[in-house]
């Protein structure tokens, strides 16, 4: 929410881009058609990750997690 504000703040200024460059990035979500190979990239910008940490040893083992991909049978 504070990154929103700033963002809004520093908008018509010459430091539009600040944020994006110190904090921010860009995810691609993809989705893979298992029965034809078509591939959907979907690329986002964030500020932050949610990564979970309940039982997990490390900050490798949360990134790890979170990019493990999954099966989607109902789409």
């Amino acid at each position: 929410m504070i990154f929103d504000k700033l963002e809004f703040a520093i908008k018509a200024t010459p430091f539009k881009y600040t944020l994006d460059g110190v904090y921010g990035g860009k995810i691609c979500s993809q989705l893979i058609c298992q029965q034809c190979g078509k591939v959907k990239n979907r690329l986002e910008n964030f500020y932050n990750l949610s990564l979970e940490v309940k039982n997990l040893k490390s900050v490798y083992e949360s990134f790890q997690k979170f990019i493990t991909g999954e099966i989607i049978s109902d789409y």
